[in-house]
Formats: structure tokens, C-alpha cells, sequence
């Protein structure tokens, strides 16, 4: 391996009302590429998430919570993969 993953994930918590809560997290994949790598990979943005949840139960003894709530996850592709295949696409059209 001649390169350096490093993952992080960025996230945003926002309480609305009293016991309703949106999120957003976005997980990040950084590469770092060791001296003379000729390997090429591209830092992206994994798949962002958004949340909503309602907190139904708080113990205030032991500061914990329960809640129930929906996540949304968004699956990003590799666009440099993408415009090949349109690209590829369009060649093929123009041939007939």
C-alpha cells in the first residue's frame, strides 16, 4: 500500500423543538499518496446522511436518552467513471 487513508466524518446536530432533532453527517475519505507513488486516488465524500428523531424518554440521573428516528442516506458514484460511460454512450449513438 503506498498511500495514507484517512477517514473523517463531519456532522451537524440541530434540535428544532423539544424533543425533535435533525442531523447531518458526511463521511470524508482523504488519501495521502507516499513520495514517488504514481497511484492516483481521489479524496470523496462517502454518503452523506440526514436524520430526523424524536427523543421519547430522557434520564437526567445518567444523562441518557432513547429516541426513534429515520436516516436518509445518499450514495454519491465516482463522476470521472460516469462521464466515460457517457461519453462511451454518446459514441455509440453517433455510430448509427
Amino acid at each position: 500500500m503506498n498511500y495514507n487513508k484517512y477517514e473523517a466524518l463531519v456532522e451537524y446536530e440541530l434540535v428544532v423543538a423539544n424533543e425533535l432533532g435533525l442531523e447531518m453527517e458526511v463521511p470524508l475519505t482523504i488519501y495521502s499518496m507516499h513520495p514517488g507513488n504514481t497511484e492516483t486516488l481521489n479524496n470523496k465524500i462517502e454518503s452523506p446522511k440526514t436524520a430526523i428523531q424524536r427523543t421519547f424518554l430522557v434520564y437526567t440521573n445518567t444523562r441518557t436518552s432513547a429516541a426513534l428516528g429515520n436516516i436518509n442516506d445518499l450514495e454519491f458514484f465516482d463522476l470521472k467513471l460516469s462521464v466515460k460511460i457517457l461519453l462511451w454512450k454518446q459514441k455509440c449513438l453517433a455510430r448509427l
